[in-house]
């Protein structure tokens, strides 16, 4: 009886919140860690996450959100694991650690290249502490900078996707940049960052952000990719593996034809091609998703198509608690953010975004 009550259970789950079997999470909290700490946190996360989600991190918003799902499905959640227990744990995911200085560039060669060479990050300051431990060094990266690692170890990078970070933050998005062999980069020239991006592929999906926003987006455009913001996310490389059924998004009847002189006011809330924000504050804000005042008068929200894909119990429970005063559109580019106008590639970075918001339920149709 135990054993079909807990079927039912979860079968129910998947309706709602779930949609895989429980298992176990190790729950790491990131405060008071110091940043060389950070930057180890985040290149275990993404080597121990490759095909399942086995390491998180705490953090708000959807954070919180999926963590109590995940424990009323069932989950064994092991939480405020000491970071150095989690070295521990997912010691046979990894094969040794990368030197770099994480105050410097060699950070984000050693993150782009954690992934490819199944490596932790190790600033100087850690050596000799992994090394105690019996883990072996790998390579000494201080002083490479990202020009060098793309001439040097491109071959090793997955093509489609590129992730742009800087070294001030280095705990955010790196999990998903090692979960996926991602080149990381930040400060280089505007050709290289073109040039990078052409090189990697069609419709290259470029995750972070920039400093300034129209000559990034620009560079990006040229280079024939799109710019999904995300410099602020934690766990998607968790989160992508947390698979569900996307309930069926609410949907408004058709208003009424106007009328002689009538004009209709839209009230459409923007920035959601923004990743990092709908996974963040958007959720959690008085003033957006969270506000006692949502559902009693028609909005429009804008949603990134990439939610689907990337953390699809996110959009879930979005849809789940919407009401029928709730509606949906993508952001202006569809799938990521570009401008068309610069795109060698206009129809296929289209074609991408069609295919994304049909994934979503963000169809023009």
């Amino acid at each position: 009886w135990r054993g079909l009550v807990r079927a039912l259970i979860f079968g129910l789950a998947s309706n709602f919140g779930g949609g895989v079997s429980a298992g176990e999470l190790w729950v790491v909290d990131p405060h008071g860690l110091s940043v060389p700490e950070l930057a180890l946190l985040a290149s275990l996360q993404g080597n121990a996450n490759r095909t399942d989600a086995a390491l998180w991190v705490r953090g708000g918003g959807s954070n919180a959100w999926v963590l109590e799902e995940l424990r009323e499905e069932g989950w064994s959640l092991k939480t405020n694991v000491d970071l150095w227990a989690a070295v521990e744990k997912f010691r046979p995911q990894v094969r040794g650690y990368l030197v770099c200085d994480v105050a410097e560039a060699s950070l984000n060669v050693a993150t782009s290249l954690a992934g490819p060479r199944r490596a932790v990050i190790a600033d100087v300051s850690l050596r000799h502490r992994l090394s105690a431990l019996g883990w072996p060094e790998l390579l000494d990266l201080r002083g490479m900078n990202e020009s060098v690692a793309w001439n040097s170890f491109r071959k090793e990078f997955v093509r489609g996707m590129a992730i742009h970070q800087p070294v001030a933050k280095p705990l955010h998005l790196r999990d998903f940049a090692v979960a996926r062999d991602a080149f990381t980069f930040f400060e280089v020239p505007a050709a290289d960052r073109t040039r990078w991006i052409r090189e990697l592929g069609s419709a290259v999906e470029v995750f972070g952000w920039g400093v300034a926003e129209d000559r990034f987006v620009h560079e990006v455009s040229l280079g024939g990719g799109m710019v999904i913001p995300s410099d602020w996310a934690l766990n998607l490389s968790a989160l992508q593996h947390l698979k569900t059924t996307i309930p069926a998004r609410p949907r408004r009847s058709e208003p009424k034809p106007p009328l002689p002189g009538e004009r209709f006011v839209t009230f459409v809330i923007t920035d959601g091609d923004n990743l990092q924000w709908l996974l963040n504050g958007f959720v959690e804000s008085k003033g957006f998703w969270a506000s006692a005042e949502r559902g009693r008068f028609p909005v429009s929200w804008e949603l990134a198509p990439a939610l689907a894909r990337l953390a699809p119990r996110v959009l879930n429970r979005i849809y789940r608690t919407a009401t029928t005063n709730d509606d949906f559109i993508a952001g202006p580019s569809g799938a990521g953010y570009y401008f068309p106008s610069d795109a060698p590639d206009a129809a296929g970075l289209a074609e991408a975004g069609e295919r994304a918001m049909s994934g979503s339920q963000l169809e023009i149709s």
